[in-house]
């Protein structure tokens, strides 16, 4: 009897609805500050508008060619490496494979 008058008081004390996994998330002041100034009906500035880069094709197409032909003229290169010779031009070479490469990603991502 004791532990049925226990089990009330419990659901009574903490219904199963209102547990502290269901608390609301607390809502970032800029967010509170935009509804409240949409509820009072002031004028709000329309949101920014990103838009993307224009991709030009024609200079992906020439950077791509260098590429190209860095890698042939860097895999020579390496081929002399490997005779004992080391061309001063392959340290650079790199580097700008590594340049292109790069500029490449970035038109591409965005």
């Amino acid at each position: 009897m004791k532990a049925g008058f226990l089990i009330l008081i419990a659901l009574l004390l903490f219904p199963a609805g209102k547990g502290i996994a269901q608390e609301k998330k607390p809502i970032p002041p800029g967010l509170q500050q935009g509804e409240q100034a949409v509820q009072k009906g002031s004028n709000l500035p329309p949101p920014m508008q990103f838009s993307r880069r224009k991709i030009e094709a024609a200079k992906l197409r020439r950077e791509a060619k260098e590429l190209k032909q860095l890698a042939t003229t860097v895999q020579k290169q390496i081929g002399s490496v490997n005779q004992g010779e080391f061309p001063a031009t392959l340290p650079k070479n790199l580097k700008k494979i590594a340049e292109i490469t790069h500029h490449l990603r970035l038109q591409i991502s965005q």
